[in-house]
C-alpha cells in the first residue's frame, strides 16, 4: 500500500435533473455562492496530497472546459480585482497535474471510472463533480480550507489499508434518494440503491467520495454492465467488501451541497450563505 498521489473527478454526466440551468453551464460549473463546484473539487484534492487528477467530461463538456482555458488558468491580468489573491482566480491550483478524458456516453459512476483508469497508476481517490463537501469546523472566510472530505478518506486509508466510501448521515426521510450504506463496526455490509420508503435501512447516505485499489479495472470486469447496468458501481463495491473489504468513512460532520436538482441547489446555497455569516461574495 503506497500513498495516494491520483483521483479521478467524474463530471460526465448530462445534468438534465438541472435543465435548463446546464443547458448553459454544466452543473460541475455551477458557482456555490461564489465559487464554482470544480474549483472546490480541485481544491479538495490538494488538501488531500493530491498530484494528478484526471477528470472525465462528456465531449460537450469537454468543448466548453477548453473554452474556459483558453485564455490559460489565470485569464485576467493583475488590473483586475486586485483585492483577489491571484490563487482564487485560477481554476486549476498550482501543483496539480490535471489530465481530461473524454466519456463518449454517460453510463453510470463504474463507466465513467473506466474511461480513466487505464491511465492510473495507483490507489486512487475518486469524486463526483456534482457534490460539494465542506468541513464545518472551518470558520470565517478561509471557506477553501474546508475541502477536507477527501483528505480523510485518505487518512482512513492509510491508517486501516482497506477501500473505503464516503457516507453521510441525511435522515430517515431523506434515506429513499440515495444509495444507503449498511454498516457494520466501521464496515460496509450492504448498499441499496434508494431503498423503499418501508424498506428502511438507516440513514448513511454514499456521498461522492471513494478509495478505491489500483487493480479495480480488473475486478470491475466481474461486474459488468451489460449485467448490472447503472448499478454496476454498487456490485462493484458489494464484491470489494467481500473480497479486499470495505470501509465507510462518516462525514457526517460536513456539510453536504448537491447540486442534483435547482431546488436542491437553492436550498444548499442559502445554508452556505448562512453558514458563512452572510459574508459578502468574492465576486467570482
Amino acid at each position: 500500500m503506497g500513498l495516494v498521489t491520483e483521483a479521478i473527478i467524474l463530471a460526465g454526466g448530462r445534468g438534465t435533473r438541472m435543465l435548463p440551468a446546464s443547458l448553459f453551464s454544466p452543473k460541475e460549473f455551477l458557482p456555490l455562492f461564489d465559487v464554482p463546484i470544480i474549483k472546490h473539487l480541485f481544491e479538495e484534492c490538494i488538501i488531500a496530497g493530491i498530484e494528478k487528477v484526471h477528470l472525465v467530461l462528456s465531449p460537450r463538456k469537454k468543448a466548453i472546459f477548453d473554452a474556459i482555458m483558453s485564455d490559460g488558468n489565470e485569464p485576467y491580468g493583475q488590473s483586475v480585482r486586485k483585492d483577489l489573491n491571484r490563487s482564487e482566480l485560477r481554476l486549476v491550483p498550482d501543483g496539480l497535474d490535471l489530465s481530461v478524458h473524454v466519456q463518449k456516453s454517460a453510463g453510470g459512476v463504474a463507466d465513467a471510472i473506466s474511461v480513466a483508469l487505464g491511465h492510473v497508476d495507483g490507489d486512487f481517490l475518486v469524486l463526483l463533480g456534482d457534490n460539494v463537501l465542506l468541513s464545518d469546523d472551518i470558520e470565517g472566510h478561509d471557506h477553501m480550507a474546508a475541502n477536507t472530505a477527501s483528505l480523510r478518506m485518505v487518512e482512513d486509508y492509510l491508517a486501516n489499508g482497506t477501500p473505503c466510501v464516503g457516507v453521510a448521515s441525511v435522515g430517515s426521510d431523506m434515506a429513499s434518494l440515495y444509495g444507503i450504506a449498511q454498516v457494520n463496526d466501521g464496515s460496509v455490509i450492504s448498499i441499496v440503491e434508494k431503498p423503499d420508503k418501508d424498506d428502511y435501512r438507516g440513514d448513511l447516505a454514499l456521498c461522492g467520495r471513494y478509495l478505491f485499489p489500483k487493480e479495480s479495472s480488473s475486478i470491475l470486469e466481474d461486474f459488468s454492465v451489460e449485467e448490472h447496468g447503472e448499478l454496476q458501481s454498487i456490485a462493484f463495491m458489494l464484491g470489494l467488501s467481500k473480497t479486499r473489504g470495505l470501509r465507510a468513512v462518516d462525514l457526517s460532520d460536513h456539510s453536504w451541497y448537491d447540486s442534483g436538482s435547482p431546488d436542491s441547489w437553492m436550498r444548499d446555497q442559502v445554508k452556505h450563505m448562512e453558514m458563512r455569516g452572510g459574508a459578502s461574495g468574492n465576486g467570482f
